[in-house]
Formats: C-alpha cells, structure tokens, sequence
C-alpha cells in the first residue's frame, strides 16, 4: 500500500524499528503510533490499540485519516 508524502508516508521507514524507539519517535509521531497501534492489535490488546490509533488519528492531516482508519 503506498500512501502520500505525509505523515503517514513515513510508516514504511518506520516499520523495522522496535517498539521502545517508536514510543520515542517525535518528527513522524502519528506514523509511530499507528505502527504501535497495528502491532497492538496483532498482540490482540484492544484498548491499548485503540489508545495508540485515536492518538495517531489526532496527530495526523485530516486527508490522510481515512488511510489511517483503514489500519
């Protein structure tokens, strides 16, 4: 899937970083926690994916939301 130049463009740089150094990501933060939002979610911890998606929701450009809930 490829997405803008974004914020959410970045998620495939990040994508290889463990968990600790996206917690610590502050240029592409919204990307960072929506990475830590799917890894949640595959763990199936609901409410902490749940945490780390409405985080990145607020974070991100509003075009690029609908990309983002389709996470």
């Amino acid at each position: 899937m490829q997405y803008q130049v974004g914020t959410l463009g970045a998620i495939p740089q990040l994508e290889d970083r463990t968990d600790e150094q996206l917690l610590s990501e502050t240029k592409h933060r919204s990307a960072a926690r929506a990475i830590l939002g799917a890894r949640a979610a595959e763990k199936y911890d609901a409410t902490l994916a749940r945490r780390y998606f409405n985080e990145a929701l607020a974070g991100c450009n509003p075009r690029e939301r609908p990309a983002l809930r389709q996470l």
